[in-house]
């Protein structure tokens, strides 16, 4: 692990109502695994304000990626270190990753009210190389926005 803290975000992600879509996707590199200390959910309720919950669970993949339709952005907190960010990050996917396990993290609440998570250090989410870790989400009714923001350290 070189320390190089970075933060992950899917932009903003259109959800559908009662359909699982997998928002942001952090890819660990073939060589450096990373760190997942924790993240934060954010969206818009759809007009009208009929979406009750959003439903969060994050997995961890090791084969059968997904689509992705965009790659997402990876900023370094420190832009001064000249290390690189090893990892791919990947949002907004069209087909869903297949056959994804340990599901890690689940949870329902409003889009407009968020939901952030921060880990203490002996619960940080561990990527091994060459895994990636997936934020899915599914509106329980409605259509919102969503962006999910990872804080992660490789």
């Amino acid at each position: 692990m070189a320390g190089t803290l970075f933060t992950a975000s899917s932009g903003d992600v259109a959800l559908a109502s009662a359909t699982a879509k997998t928002c942001l996707q952090i890819k660990a590199s073939a060589s450096t695994g990373v760190y997942c200390k924790g993240f934060r959910v954010v969206g818009i309720q759809a007009a009208g304000g009929t979406d009750a919950a959003v439903k969060l669970r994050a997995t961890r993949s090791t084969g059968s990626f997904g689509t992705a339709t965009g790659t997402g952005y990876a900023a370094k907190t420190d832009p001064d270190r000249a290390v690189a960010i090893q990892a791919t990050v990947s949002y907004n996917f069209t087909a869903e990753p297949t056959s994804p396990t340990d599901q890690y993290d689940y949870a329902a609440f409003n889009p407009e009210s968020g939901f952030t998570e921060i880990w203490p250090r002996d619960l940080w989410l561990f990527i091994p190389a060459g895994a990636a870790l997936n934020f899915e989400l599914t509106a329980v009714s409605g259509t919102p926005g969503i962006r999910v923001t990872a804080f992660c350290e490789e």
